[in-house]
């Protein structure tokens, strides 16, 4: 779920050499997708205010997620690498954080597992979290490696949280 154009006409780096597009990360991400949802529910007492937060974290990682779709456009990819062809998009939900999309996975698995009280999902979402910080970190050296004004992007925006991470 590559984020990737800043626009129109924005200068690319050629490369002469193949591409992996990185479908071990995406292999990865569907095993980790399918253990949160098989695995048994572990309850465990939470505050109602917790349980609360939870359901907005839900509701609003549906909304970033949906606003991330509409940004990225044809250009959306679950692989790390940039789509051939593909822009680097830095509007939208991506003037907000550089990976509107893994921002949106996370507060949908932390809402769900705080909203449902559930501790093997809460323990699923941290991997989940590791998992994303480090597909973002490899992605973002591939988008610069083929956009020249992805660093400068980089150093404004955000990777996860808008204005702090």
């Amino acid at each position: 779920m590559t984020g990737v154009s800043l626009g129109h006409g924005c200068p690319t780096r050629s490369t002469d050499r193949p591409v992996d597009r990185g479908g071990g990360w995406v292999a990865v991400q569907l095993v980790l997708f399918a253990l949160f949802l098989a695995v048994s529910p572990q309850p465990v007492a939470l505050p109602e205010l917790a349980r609360r937060l939870g359901l907005a974290g839900l509701v609003l990682g549906g909304i970033v997620l949906a606003l991330s779709f509409l940004s990225l456009g044809r250009n959306l990819s679950p692989f790390p690498a940039p789509k051939p062809g593909g822009q680097l998009v830095t509007s939208g939900a991506l003037a907000w954080v550089r990976h509107p999309v893994y921002c949106a996975l996370l507060c949908a698995a932390f809402g769900w597992s705080l909203w449902r009280a559930d501790a093997a999902r809460l323990v699923l979402s941290a991997v989940l979290a590791v998992f994303f910080d480090a597909k973002a970190r490899g992605e973002e050296r591939r988008l610069a490696e083929r956009f020249a004004a992805y660093p400068d992007y980089a150093r404004r925006v955000k990777r996860f949280v808008p204005g702090i991470y």
